[in-house]
């Protein structure tokens, strides 16, 4: 199982049972379609911890990445939805530890 890849890895038995995100098999998706990733699908991700206010490493599936014009593509997304989470989910329990 590839942890963090910048290039795209199939998914196999390892890799669907790992621990994602701490959670497990349910934090193993596509953060931009929400594709549940199964053996033989195609995923990476997309580095975005250099990013202010939108950090995280993103899983991503190949529709998305090709949908998207690759990895900026993503990145301008990533960072649309980290503002929508920021500014519609008000109460959310991140804000404890992100200086917004």
């Amino acid at each position: 199982m590839a942890s963090f890849t910048t290039e795209f890895v199939v998914c196999d038995e390892k890799a669907l049972k790992g621990h994602w995100g701490g959670i497990g098999r349910k934090a193993f998706f596509c953060a931009f379609c929400g594709h549940q990733f199964q053996i033989g699908d195609y995923y990476r991700t997309v580095y975005t911890n250099d990013m202010p206010r939108a950090f995280g490493n993103p899983l991503t599936c190949r529709g998305c990445w090709v949908a998207s014009d690759g990895a900026d593509g993503l990145r301008e997304k990533w960072a649309a939805l980290w503002e929508e989470y920021r500014t519609r989910f008000k109460w959310w329990s991140i804000r404890r530890f992100v200086n917004w």
